[in-house]
């Protein structure tokens, strides 16, 4: 589950973190399979471009995430997203 804060530093940043760690390589399968999803990763960092939304989300493997969007609606709407992804991901690995 992602909590969703809004940086200080900036009208267009939010930052959320995750309970624990996350597995990039299981983000990056599901992510990959939803329309309108980019995903590009680079070693510890995961990338993802929410075209709909117009979000831009920076996954880190110690459970941080750091959104640029121009409304909070839209960061709130991928960062629901990401916690469901969260949840299917800790469900799978417990079955």
């Amino acid at each position: 589950m992602f909590k969703l804060r809004k940086l200080c530093s900036s009208a267009e940043e939010y930052e959320a973190n995750a309970i624990g760690p996350l597995d990039l390589d299981q983000f990056t399968l599901y992510l990959s399979r939803l329309p309108g999803v980019e995903t590009s990763r680079y070693g510890p960092i995961l990338t993802a471009l929410f075209e709909n939304e117009g979000v831009v989300v920076r996954l880190y493997k110690n459970g941080k995430a750091s959104f640029q969007a121009g409304l909070r609606e839209d960061a709130e709407h991928v960062c629901s997203i990401l916690s469901e992804i969260y949840e299917s991901i800790n469900q799978s690995t417990k079955d």
